[in-house]
């Protein structure tokens, strides 16, 4: 059985027994985040604990960074995010369709 290992540790652990979880992704950048990680990242008794912030350079790097293997973990802040996710995933999920049925054509 496989395991997910949730951000920040999913960006950078990557086994053949784990499911990375990348991000969370932001539509906006949020820079900081190796700052907030050595200000914030501490073990507790209870596991580990971040205050991170989404620090991420954005959705459009996300996207290209994105490997099909993992979790893309998305996070809304400004009140039309959700909208702007749903309207680019769409886009995205229409040009694999059609890249699908380009390459189905090319193999009859």
């Amino acid at each position: 059985m496989k395991k997910f290992i949730a951000a920040p540790f999913g960006n950078y652990i990557k086994t053949k027994n784990t499911i990375s979880v990348s991000g969370s992704w932001t539509i906006e950048k949020r820079t900081g985040r190796i700052i907030q990680i050595a200000k914030t990242l501490r073990y507790t008794k209870r596991g580990w604990v971040n205050k991170i912030g989404l620090r991420n350079p954005g959705l459009n790097i996300g996207l290209v960074k994105h490997k099909e293997d993992e979790v893309f973990s998305i996070a809304g802040i400004e009140r039309n995010d959700w909208r702007i996710f749903a309207e680019k995933f769409q886009k995205i999920l229409i040009l694999k369709s059609i890249c699908h049925v380009q390459t189905l054509m090319n193999i009859t």
